[in-house]
This record gives structure tokens, sequence and C-alpha cells, in this order.
């Protein structure tokens, strides 16, 4: 089998050039802000619900193509372009019984039906491939986790003092990765400020994260972070190591449902302890 996909990226949303001799049923139907439910488990289980850019499009498979063969360019072209797997399953012991899904109809419709949720970013893709069919939706989610709530040195000593911890939203880092982005800068310059005025303070700098990936993966994810924080501060704004200790907590820390991507922005942060 050779990869004959190629993933392409608009200026908004991704999308996928259609398997050769694949032929689109209808009209591509584009929303720029709806809700859509991602389902990343069996029938049964919770979905992912996202709101953003929605865009769905389906293909008639080619008749000497089997939809196994489609599935796996779609998904070996995802895997190619940078995406993650959060869930695939293949007909009805792996998927559970039928459920109408958006644009997708049902899940699994057949037992050679197989399904796939990934994401890259902000960007998800349901796909779900029959024997005849090739359904595809992508969702970018609008942002909602953006630096945009600004802290000062004295607030941080505030919530420090009245609650022993204070959350940080404005140090960011892309998907999977611990380098802090350049826009986090300010949220960086308030923590350095706090340490210097208060030379007595020592904290745990804690990581935490949603719960989309595995548990191990995101508590390592959040100590690297976390480490990040501790060494920008040192190396850049001369804070004595001493004072700092970083942590990950991963996903065990939520202050809301990981069921909605508001609530899994409001997961992804870095918390000040005093130690």
């Amino acid at each position: 089998m050779q990869l004959l996909l190629t993933v392409f990226f608009a200026a908004t949303i991704p999308w996928l050039t259609p398997y050769p001799g694949s032929k689109q049923v209808g009209q591509t139907k584009v929303s720029d802000f709806d809700e859509y439910a991602l389902l990343v488990g069996p029938h049964g289980s919770a979905p992912l619900q996202l709101s953003g850019r929605v865009t769905s499009v389906n293909y008639l498979d080619p008749a000497d193509r089997s939809g196994l063969e489609v599935f796996r360019n779609y998904q070996e072209a995802l895997a190619k372009a940078g995406f993650k797997t959060l869930f695939t399953c293949k007909g009805y012991l792996q998927c559970g019984r039928q459920k109408p899904i958006k644009f997708l109809g049902y899940v699994p419709n057949g037992d050679d039906a197989s399904y796939l949720a990934a994401q890259k970013e902000n960007v998800y893709v349901a796909l779900h491939v029959d024997r005849h069919n090739a359904m595809i939706v992508s969702v970018e989610t609008k942002g909602v986790q953006g630096g945009l709530v600004k802290v000062t040195a004295e607030e941080l000593a505030g919530d420090l003092k009245t609650q022993g911890h204070a959350a940080l939203y404005g140090i960011l880092f892309d998907t999977n990765k611990s380098d802090i982005k350049p826009e986090s800068e300010p949220a960086l310059a308030q923590v350095a400020a706090l340490l210097q005025k208060n030379p007595s303070i020592k904290l745990f700098v804690v990581g935490h994260t949603d719960n989309v990936g595995t548990v191990g993966a995101n508590v390592d994810l959040s100590k690297r972070r976390a480490g990040a924080v501790v060494d920008a501060l040192v190396v850049k704004y001369h804070i004595v190591p001493a004072r700092l200790q970083p942590e990950g907590v991963g996903p065990f820390a939520p202050v809301a449902p990981n069921s909605s991507e508001e609530g899994r922005a409001k997961n992804r942060r870095v918390e000040l302890v005093a130690q």
C-alpha cells in the first residue's frame, strides 16, 4: 500500500485531499463557529465538547479499494502531518454499538468500518471510513487561552497570602512541548518581581495539564514545563535556585471539567505554591 494522500493547511483550517478515485458527495459544509462532540472512546464514553470552525466533507470510496486501505492512507497522512491519535477503533467489538455522530452518520457503520479522532494543537479531526464512504470533520477550536488574564506581582502576593497558591495563565506553551512561548514574558516578569520584592518567599512551581493523553505523559510534561519556568527565572532574572522547586501533577488537580475546550484551557496552567 502506498501513501497517496497529502495533508495541506489552509489559512484557517486543515483539510485532506481525497483518496485518489474518490468522489465528493454533496457540498463541503463549513460553519465559522459551532459546537462539535468529538468521540474519543467507545460508545458510552464522554466525548470532547469542542467549539470553533467546523468543516465536514463526505467522499464516495473507489469501488476497487477496500475501506481499510482508504482508512490507513488517511491515518498515515495525518500522522505524517503531526496529528496525534486520540482514539481509533474498528467495528462493533472495538467501537461499541452504533451511535449517531454529527456529520459522520452512525459510528461504526458495520464491522468493517473504522474511526479515528486526532489532534494537532487546536485542530481536531474525526474520520469515519466504511466500505463505501469516507467522512471527515475538521474542528479548529477558538483559542480561549491566550494570556488575556494579566496578573501583577501584588496580586500574586495577595493570592499566596490568602490561598497559599496563585495560578498563572499567562505562561504559554505549544501542545505537548515545554518551551516557553515569547508572549509569556510579561507574566514571567511579574513572578520575578514578586520574588525580588519578597526575598524571604520560597515557592513550589507546579505544572498542570488537561487529561488529553496518558497520565504518565502528562505528569512528565507538567514537570518539564515547571522546570522551564524555574530555569527562566534563574537564568534571566537571577533568582536564587534554592527559592524555587519545580513539580508536576499532570491532570490530577483540575479546576474545571475536561469535557470542554474551555475547561481544558483552565486546567492547563502553572501555579505558584508557597513552601
